[in-house]
């Protein structure tokens, strides 16, 4: 496995996201739901940018998510690299919400053997070339197209906390209680010749030495108390992120559980490519206005509570509540965990200028039709009618265009039938 090509391109997608630019080697999937969540932030009069910051002494990786008896030519590949998030949301030029955390970031991969040497026609000149060229230049007129079929491409991605920032972190320390340690011995100085001023029985040289020794013991005891202080604090803080993890002990092998109920169902179905599934059709499902058109949504419940969701961030984990068979479909319920941001409020009210975020579990019931099997390349947008062959976008169209057989999501793919907060 090409490691160093599955973290560069995960840098690069990190670099466009912090100039605020949509990567280019995505998913159509992820790239819907970004668009959907740009079109909810515009509708709130928000904007949000978002940073990642890089270090050479970070810590990154690339690993096998491909099932063992994988023999599709697809591959899973999940690479890691460890960074420091920078994110903050806008009303006009007023920032509304800062937050600056230390994370792991994980980015799924789907990958194609051979994908990138298919020959296809120049879409401006018409010569034959290898796909992969397009991208770089058609050898003949020099165009360049960005090509949605070609892989590598990023299916998914997500962020776990760390508890503080590593990186400069004993710089950090060093400097701030040098200044806090300077601060102290000043302020006891000042208040030892103030207070001391009267005292006439020391000779001026004894009486500043008795200053300065006075001052400097002081500094060093309030420097220490504040180094224990700021001890206390983060221990704080890591039991109050503890307290926010636990929860989601329960989560811990439930991806194995449901990676060995499926293969039962499916050989070829891919762990974590389900994993990037679920969150994009999730946030498909949330960000819409639309959801009754939906294709990939047959639930009728109520979820005017995510209406005012602008960003819904998973946390890395799902707890496997339910898994059975039911109307010749797999149905199972997960308990999605997620940290979420809501706005209040209108753009046009002029109200409720704040955006609050918070830790949320989602229920979410999810089915497939029985003997489908996984296609890591399938993607709604491009589905193949089973009657004429045509291909279309199947999200808000649940008719073929060209012979009018109705579309079913589930034959192909997962769709959601239930959501509900825990």
């Amino acid at each position: 496995m090409n490691t160093d090509k599955y973290l560069s391109m995960t840098d690069a997608y990190l670099k466009k996201i912090s100039k605020g630019e949509i990567p280019e080697k995505i998913t159509r999937d992820l790239r819907f739901c970004m668009d959907e969540q740009q079109d909810r932030l515009q509708k709130k009069g928000l904007t949000m940018s978002e940073e990642y910051v890089f270090n050479a002494g970070a810590v990154t990786g690339a690993i096998e998510a491909s099932p063992k008896n994988n023999r599709t030519p697809f591959r899973g590949v999940t690479a890691y690299r460890e960074t420091v998030r920078i994110r903050d949301f806008y009303r006009g030029d007023k920032r509304i919400l800062h937050h600056r955390d230390p994370v792991n970031f994980y980015a799924t991969i789907v990958d194609r053997e051979g994908s990138r040497d298919v020959a296809v026609n120049c879409p401006n000149c018409g010569n034959a070339t290898m796909a992969s060229r397009l991208e770089e230049g058609c050898p003949f007129c020099g165009t360049h197209f960005s090509m949605s079929e070609l892989y590598p491409r990023i299916s998914s991605c997500y962020c776990t906390n760390d508890i503080i920032e590593r990186f400069g972190f004993d710089e950090r320390m060093k400097r701030m209680f040098t200044r806090a340690a300077i601060i102290f011995f000043l302020v006891f100085l000042v208040l030892a010749i103030v207070l001391g001023r009267n005292n006439q029985e020391l000779p001026l040289w004894g009486a500043a030495l008795y200053y300065v020794v006075l001052a400097g013991l002081s500094a060093v005891v309030m420097t220490f108390f504040t180094y224990m202080g700021y001890s206390f604090f983060l221990m704080g803080k890591l039991f109050m992120n503890l307290g926010s993890v636990l929860p989601m002990a329960g989560a811990v092998g439930s991806a194995k559980k449901l990676q060995a109920r499926m293969e039962k169902y499916d050989p070829y179905y891919f762990g974590r490519i389900f994993e990037g599934k679920l969150v994009s059709l999730l946030q498909a499902v949330l960000y819409s206005d639309d959801r009754e058109s939906l294709n990939i949504y047959e639930g009728k419940g109520d979820l005017s509570a995510f209406d005012n969701l602008i960003d819904l961030d998973y946390r890395g984990a799902y707890k496997l509540k339910e898994f059975k068979e039911r109307g010749g479909r797999i149905s199972i319920l997960l308990d999605v965990f997620t940290a979420n941001c809501y706005a209040d409020g209108l753009p046009e009210s002029g109200e409720g200028g704040r955006v609050k975020r918070k830790n949320e579990r989602i229920l979410v019931r999810m089915e497939r039709k029985i003997g489908a099997v996984t296609d890591p390349g399938f993607s709604i947008h491009a589905v193949n009618c089973g009657n004429c062959g045509g291909s279309f976008d199947a999200m808000h169209v649940r008719d073929c265009p060209y012979c009018g057989r109705e579309y079913h999501a589930a034959e192909d793919d997962w769709v959601i039938t239930e959501i509900r907060k825990k």
